[in-house]
């Protein structure tokens, strides 16, 4: 198939098995309905405007990513996605995620608690090793990112690790499977925790932050 069709029917690439130079067309092309794209292949359409934040707030010196397929120990153990290294040496490890449009109403910030909620499997809410954590949302027509927030993921796991499990706890919601999810709305996180965001006047919803109320209330 040539990549002009492609263009014009991205149901066409779902979650297909990309050669490098189609990973290449399909994170650099203005022309792709991103919308139609199967999750993974959104994922790595993502890295484009995932790199423009990163050389905005950062300007690194480079920015290296770990393929699940590659095998990595610090995605596989630790759900390291990128390692972005700064002008001066210095190496920050992160995660990423970009959530569709539709999901925008809900403006929020989550991340898996339980891999197993039945069983009590503890997920990235543990185990995370990412030092920073870019989540946002993609806008309506998937030409970039209608929000995001850069977020010191260790040290905001660290201060809501503070509280019990059981208040913890309380602020998750089950997923479709066995997993479960913490959730937090953007407004709630403490500056103090983001090391930049976008998150234009008229999308926000007023909420308490996390520091002045506790979860459980």
């Amino acid at each position: 198939m040539s990549w002009v069709n492609v263009y014009d029917r991205a149901n066409d690439i779902g979650n297909a098995n990309l050669t490098d130079d189609q990973f290449r067309r399909i994170k650099t092309c203005i022309d792709l309905d991103r919308s139609k794209l199967g999750d993974r292949n959104l994922s790595y359409a993502s890295e484009l405007f995932q790199d423009a934040i990163y050389e905005e707030v950062f300007a690194p010196r480079e920015i290296n990513r770990f393929r699940r397929e590659e095998g990595h120990i610090l995605d596989m153990q630790y759900h390291i996605d990128c390692e972005v290294t700064l002008r001066n040496g210095a190496i920050l490890l992160g995660q990423e995620k970009g959530l569709r449009a539709q999901f925008r109403k809900f403006n929020t910030f989550t991340i898996e608690f339980y891999q197993n909620r039945h069983t009590g499997e503890r997920g990235e809410f543990f185990n995370l090793g990412a030092q920073y954590y870019l989540h946002g949302y993609w806008n309506d027509d998937y030409s970039g990112f209608s929000k995001w927030y850069l977020i010191k993921i260790f040290d905001f796991l660290a201060a809501l690790k503070r509280t019990s499990l059981q208040n913890l706890q309380r602020q998750t919601r089950p997923s479709s499977g066995n997993a479960s999810f913490f959730w937090i709305e953007y407004p709630r996180i403490p500056n103090e925790f983001i090391y930049a965001k976008h998150d234009p006047p008229g999308m926000q919803r007023n909420a308490p932050l996390f520091v002045s109320q506790p979860l459980s209330a």
